[in-house]
This record gives structure tokens, C-alpha cells and sequence, in this order.
């Protein structure tokens, strides 16, 4: 018997979710529209959590803090395949960013450290766990800038 696939290309969100201003999901298994349909509809937001999420993609975070602007808390622990180009995007698009959690983001260079001290100067917190692209020395220049 084949299976009927079910394509999901509008997601609609009840109008009184889109004042969300707080949205965690981890641990959980997130495709990219799900990240655009928050982007798309929860424009107020000011906390995301995708910590240990499977499916995080480039596309997907990029849309998001994209469209996102008040965004103070990001946390993407675990979520290793974050490029340095979104991290670039990350820190374009997310002035306001006070927190911002890359454990075990394994692409996250010095570079991108560069990026965010230039661009979020409101940035309290920064956890680089085990981020093995880093360096000591580059920890610490960071928090020069």
C-alpha cells in the first residue's frame, strides 16, 4: 500500500501566539519551515531556544534571526552545523543579543567572534563550550573587543 505524503507549505499560527516573545523547543526535531513559519509570524520574540535540536539548519536560523530583530537570547547548543556565514548573519541581524549559547558548534571560528564583538555590543553572555574551532587565545581577544 504507498504512502500519501502530506506537504506542509503554509503553517498558519493563531493570532494570539504571534505576541509570543519566548519560544523553546529543545531537544526536538525541527525542520526549516518550522523556523520560518516563527520568523514569519513571531516577530516580537525575544528568546529562542533550540538547544540539542535536531534538523537545525543554516536556511532555517538565517530566516529567523532574520526576521527577529529583538531577539536578546539565542541558544544553538549542539547545533554543529552552523556556518561561519550565518554566524555573520547572526551578528548583522541580532544587535540586541545578550545571550548567545554555541556549545559543540563546531564551525564557529574566531572570526565569527570578530563579527559579534563588533555588532552586539549588548552581549552578556557567550558560551563556547567545547567549541574545538576556537582557541584559547581567541576567547579571549573576543572579549577585548
Amino acid at each position: 500500500m504507498p504512502h500519501n505524503n502530506v506537504h506542509i507549505h503554509n503553517v498558519s499560527i493563531p493570532e494570539n501566539l504571534k505576541q509570543l516573545r519566548i519560544i523553546r523547543i529543545d531537544g526536538v526535531r525541527v525542520f526549516d519551515f518550522i523556523l520560518q513559519t516563527i520568523g514569519t509570524n513571531c516577530k516580537l520574540l525575544v528568546e529562542l531556544g533550540l538547544s540539542k535540536c535536531v534538523g537545525v539548519t543554516n536556511r532555517g536560523i538565517v530566516h529567523v534571526v532574520s526576521a527577529c530583530g529583538y531577539l536578546k537570547m539565542l541558544d544553538l547548543i549542539c547545533c554543529r552545523f552552523i556556518s561561519h556565514a550565518t554566524m555573520s548573519t547572526i551578528a548583522g541581524c541580532c544587535p540586541n543579543l545578550v545571550c548567545l549559547k554555541l556549545e559543540c558548534c563546531d564551525m564557529v571560528t574566531e572570526n565569527c567572534l570578530y563579527q559579534l564583538g563588533l555588532n552586539c555590543s549588548l552581549l552578556e553572555e557567550l558560551d563556547l563550550t567545547d567549541c574545538s574551532s576556537v582557541d584559547d587565545i581567541g576567547k579571549v581577544w573576543n572579549l577585548y573587543l
